[in-house]
């Protein structure tokens, strides 16, 4: 079942080397091919529908080029406060399930503008299944980071400011 933010408690006292790999390849694959703007390669990493949350906010997406159109959006906002790398990094990560196709984890994201934090290093929660192709895809997120310090959730409606 998917919990928008699970048991930190639950997820740590529980891991899993083997979900610990397989999360952080797929987290990996994702910071990649979203850095590089690698659309159609990213949405191959994207479960559907797919729900992304925060503490004050939440959306779900029905199809790949809506979650698309985001991701691009999203991106722009880490361009836009100047940030130049991005990495995400597990710290946790556990099978939901008896058939071990479903994992959740537990990640901190740090986006970096040089040597530097472009924004504070928060934690975030990926739910992840296995589909029916052998291929994990992300399914949901829910981020600590709140939509109105980094939009990205809902990056696609914001209005640019005036100049």
């Amino acid at each position: 079942m998917w919990t928008p933010k699970p048991e930190v408690d639950d997820i740590v006292s529980e891991t899993d080397p083997q979900a610990e790999a397989i999360y952080q390849a797929c987290l990996d694959r994702i910071n990649v091919l979203f850095w590089a703007r690698d659309w159609d390669q990213l949405a191959d990493s994207i479960a559907i529908p797919n729900r992304i949350s925060a503490p004050d906010t939440e959306r779900v997406f029905a199809t790949h080029d809506e979650w698309i159109v985001n991701a691009k959006a999203a991106r722009e906002t880490f361009a836009q406060i100047g940030a130049t790398e991005y990495h995400r990094l597990c710290r946790a990560a556990r099978f939901t399930d008896d058939a071990r196709a479903f994992i959740v984890g537990l990640h901190e994201t740090y986006i970096l503008r040089r040597s530097a934090f472009a924004i504070p290093a928060y934690r975030a929660f990926m739910h992840m299944r296995l589909c029916d192709d052998g291929t994990w895809r992300s399914h949901g997120l829910h981020s600590e980071q709140r939509e109105t310090t980094l939009p990205t959730i809902h990056a696609d409606q914001m209005k640019p400011l005036p100049r």
